[in-house]
């Protein structure tokens, strides 16, 4: 039996005593929240069971609660208490039927004018008896137009300039139900659709052209060793905002990373999975929960080389891997298809980045947890970057000092 983890990321919410609903889905947007779940809410294609509800978040007022929905009603079971500032979490599970719709809830009505809770990072285990199909999504909250944009599997937001938004595919796969919520559009006339180095598939593709769920259940893409996916957004007319997008691959193997514009100089910075910018501080509250289990194929793209000695590296309890380890040595592509790294059920896991020389910058980090051996060895690689454009029992774990911040680097 495979278990999966999945991330995901509020940034800053001020409710004073409402409801919210967030995705399960990890970003780096900030203002996700929505007044009912059928505007943030995944779909679950298969049946589920989900655990290991666990909550990082501040709080200033009376106690509020996180809750995770299936089809617009929350879990009982996967309810976690928020009575102070730092980490909390549930061990209990859930199971989800398949095709429920699975978001979260934030619920502070008994907060008053004034009181706050803010939401950092929301993670959770799920994981199928007999079928591997992880779920592969992401969330936006800008409004694009003249694309085409990309991001990698697993990862947050949409951006210009393929090279540094996809996912070399480290073994053949499949990838199906393509999925997207659109929170606005406006004229919009465009193919939403996943891609193989660039060019949108034939078979996994849609034309969105007003708000709400659309979603391909019928068509199937397979890919080869070494080529490159994602997802891919082309309006030829108007502009849309796709919140929420998904997708399922039919291997136990799934990507965790970040994409963002990541600048990170002496001595080292700490990405996580969530989709929130990196940390300078250490970052190690954050588990796995996901079984024992392996991680290998790290891979990332440089925007900008810097110099000196650079490294991209797997970190787990708390130690940068010396074996998931990346040398930076340019800009372009970067993979490391050889290392692995033991992962325990509860051990910390993030990534790092470090140099002693001048400023390096990644667009895309990307990292297999759950990983198997069964890819194909790819030569690392790297080329010049091709110029683009940035988009326009439940218990108590209070972390000591204060919660652990981030920065627009």
């Amino acid at each position: 039996m495979t278990a999966w983890r999945l991330y995901s990321a509020e940034g800053t919410l001020f409710l004073n005593g409402g409801e919210e609903y967030i995705p399960i889905f990890g970003s780096e947007a900030k203002n996700l929240a929505r007044d009912t779940d059928a505007e943030v809410s995944a779909k679950a294609y298969i049946a589920y069971t989900f655990s290991d509800l666990r909550v990082w978040a501040t709080l200033d007022g009376p106690t509020s609660t996180v809750n995770f929905r299936d089809d617009e009603s929350s879990v009982t079971a996967l309810a976690v208490s928020i009575t102070g500032s730092g980490w909390f979490e549930t061990i209990a599970s859930a199971s989800v039927a398949a095709d429920s719709l699975i978001n979260y809830e934030i619920n502070s009505s008994g907060q008053m004018h004034g009181d706050s809770i803010n939401t950092h990072s929301v993670l959770i285990t799920y994981e199928h008896g007999s079928t591997d199909a992880p779920l592969l999504g992401m969330c936006e909250d800008s409004d694009l137009g003249s694309g085409p944009w990309f991001a990698p599997f697993g990862t947050a937001g949409l951006f210009s300039g393929q090279s540094n938004q996809e996912i070399p595919m480290m073994r053949a796969a499949v990838l199906n139900n393509l999925r997207v919520i659109f929170d606005s559009v406006s004229s919009l006339t465009s193919v939403f659709a996943l891609h193989i180095d660039g060019t949108a598939s034939t078979t996994v593709t849609m034309s969105p052209t007003s708000t709400g769920a659309i979603e391909d259940t019928i068509g199937s893409q397979s890919y080869a060793d070494d080529e490159k996916g994602g997802f891919r957004f082309a309006p030829s007319a108007g502009s849309g905002t796709p919140l929420v997008v998904q997708c399922q691959k039919d291997t136990p193997e799934t990507f965790l990373g970040n994409s963002n514009s990541m600048g990170f100089t002496t001595p080292q910075g700490f990405i996580t999975f969530d989709g929130r910018f990196p940390t300078t501080a250490v970052s190690d509250e954050w588990d796995w929960r996901g079984g024992s289990s392996t991680a290998g194929n790290l891979s990332c793209y440089v925007s900008v080389a810097g110099s000196g000695t650079r490294t991209v590296s797997l970190r787990v309890a708390a130690t940068n891997s010396t074996s998931v380890v990346i040398s930076i040595t340019g800009s372009g592509p970067f993979e490391d298809t050889t290392g692995s790294e033991s992962v325990g059920d509860t051990d910390s896991v993030v990534l790092a980045a470090e140099t002693d020389g001048d400023i390096f910058q990644l667009r895309r980090v990307t990292v297999e947890l759950p990983w198997s051996s069964a890819a194909a060895p790819i030569p690392e690689q790297s080329f010049h970057e091709p110029a683009y454009q940035p988009r326009p029992l439940v218990r108590k774990v209070v972390a000591s000092g204060p919660a652990p911040g981030y920065q627009r680097s």
